[in-house]
């Protein structure tokens, strides 16, 4: 192993730091609070917490929600900002450009594309808002979209014009319904999957819900020659119940039946294996279309995926990459804050893709760069392949052993299905409707009594936590999280909303 040693003086190590991103070679040397961690890495589990900075009083079971920034990468982003701050002109002006376009060369490896296709900004949401608004809608189009209708949306319930698996993350849903809110005769329909449904199930009522989607009258009354776009968003893994849904092949799906597709990939990079965009073939994988359509003609499916960089794959919050292959980059016509540096047609300038989204305004220039960092220490840790295998393993032993813990169960599903989060059911009456005061109580329980947290939600009829499994994680974390939901549900929850009910 390469030791390289580090400056005392902080200007000195950052710059040193700096110049070792700058040539993309990856830092063997771990700097956590003034201590240098040289060999190898501690065995995953409760060695590992010392990697982040943790509260030792608290228990993270939801990584998945916002991720986990270890010492490391929060060390290497601080000295960074050093050095921005110790000349912020040469920096933004010079270094910061071709910085940002090694990163997405780095980035681009790990994901198999091409660095001119991918663009990082600042979360997946944000992405996804910028595909939505470079959408010219128009009387007629439909959305799908995964939605939790009985509480995120309730305007859901109300509208007949729009398609969705009930599933999506609740920011998504509320970028469509303000779509929906400002197109006219936009129509909306519903894809619900109520768990546990197996995959192949899921596909064969997402092929039979868009062919009767298609032969609707609104759809086929139009004049010839006029047909209406179809989006679908759904995600590549959902975020409660959390499930890893056949998204290649419900993509797949809709190019068929010439259906524009938008997938929120937020938790795959770093949770889920082998993402290879030219082995999937993007046009294959995932695909929408963008530009204004001839609506008279059957649409060529392009492909776009939005990936969260600090979930699973330990950059700084928040940080995630939009891929766009070169042949449908035109579709996207600007970011959604306009780049200062965005090329004009009309005055000639050169056009590339990644400078419509390059330097929107003052930012955080560290944070994109942090990706960098992350893969260092990810790579450190022992790679993908190694981190998920751990993480795997514990969210299916910890899942059941919170299940028996609360006399409870599992929400199962198959392999395929499965990733690095349980959902296990509550020890909390179906009859309780879902409430953000609910939610409230919840977290505030679990976070101010308890000093443990994983995420819960209301699916198909009963309450369930979702639990992230971590490499600082360990079956004992399940336990402690049980004995947790059953103080709150038996003996907080029920005995209040039993006085309540009388």
């Amino acid at each position: 192993m390469h030791v390289w040693a580090l400056s005392a003086d902080p200007l000195a190590r950052s710059r040193y730091i700096w110049t070792r991103v700058l040539s993309l070679e990856s830092l063997k040397v771990l700097t956590m609070q003034g201590t240098l961690l040289l060999g190898t890495p501690p065995p995953f589990g409760h060695s590992a917490r010392k990697l982040f900075a943790f509260d030792p009083m608290y228990i993270n079971l939801n990584h998945g929600s916002f991720g986990s920034v270890p010492r490391y990468v929060t060390v290497a982003v601080n000295a960074l900002d050093a050095v921005v701050e110790s000349n912020p002109d040469r920096f933004v002006r010079l270094e910061y450009e071709p910085a940002l376009t090694r990163t997405r060369e780095r980035l681009a490896r790990i994901i198999g594309a091409k660095p001119d296709e991918c663009v990082l900004v600042p979360n997946v949401a944000l992405a996804v808002n910028t595909v939505l608004h470079n959408i010219q809608w128009a009387a007629g189009d439909t959305i799908i979209i995964s939605a939790n209708i009985p509480f995120f949306c309730p305007f859901l319930i109300h509208s007949r014009t729009f398609v969705s698996a009930n599933l999506a993350y609740d920011s998504i849903l509320r970028a469509v319904q303000h779509i929906c809110d400002t197109t006219p005769k936009l129509n909306f329909s519903c894809f619900e999957i109520k768990l546990p449904q197996s995959s192949a199930e899921i596909l064969e009522r997402w092929k039979q819900h868009i062919k009767v989607l298609k032969e609707r009258d609104s759809y086929l009354s139009l004049p010839t020659g006029s047909k209406p776009k179809i989006v679908a968003t759904f995600d590549s893994i959902t975020a409660g119940p959390a499930i890893i849904l056949p998204w290649r092949e419900m993509a797949a799906i809709c190019k068929e039946e010439g259906v524009l597709s938008i997938v929120d990939a937020a938790h795959s990079l770093g949770q889920e294996a082998n993402i290879r965009l030219e082995d999937t073939q993007p046009d294959f994988w995932v695909s929408v279309k963008l530009s204004s359509v001839d609506r008279g003609c059957q649409c060529v499916i392009p492909f776009l995926t939005f990936q969260s960089c600090s979930k699973w794959m330990y950059a700084k919050r928040a940080c995630a990459v939009l891929y766009v292959p070169r042949k449908h980059q035109d579709m996207i016509k600007s970011a959604l804050q306009t780049s200062a540096h965005h090329p004009s047609h009309q005055t000639g300038e050169v056009d590339t893709f990644p400078m419509r989204f390059f330097f929107p305004g003052t930012l955080d220039v560290t944070i994109p760069l942090s990706v960098n960092h992350a893969l260092d220490f990810h790579e450190w840790l022992g790679g993908e392949k190694k981190i998920n295998e751990y993480c795997h393993q514990l969210a299916v032993n910890g899942g059941r052993r919170l299940a028996e813990v609360m006399g409870t169960a599992v929400l199962e599903g198959s392999e395929e299905q499965l990733g690095n989060m349980a959902n296990v059911e509550l020890p909390l009456p179906s009859s309780l409707p879902p409430s953000f005061s609910i939610y409230s109580q919840l977290k505030r329980l679990l976070l101010d009594k308890h000093h443990i947290y994983a995420t819960q939600f209301y699916h198909n009829g009963k309450w369930y936590t979702r639990v992230s499994a971590q490499i600082f994680n360990e079956v004992s974390d399940f336990e402690k999280l049980g004995a947790a939901w059953l103080d709150i549900c038996r003996e907080q929850m029920v005995p209040k909303l039993e006085y309540s009910d009388a």
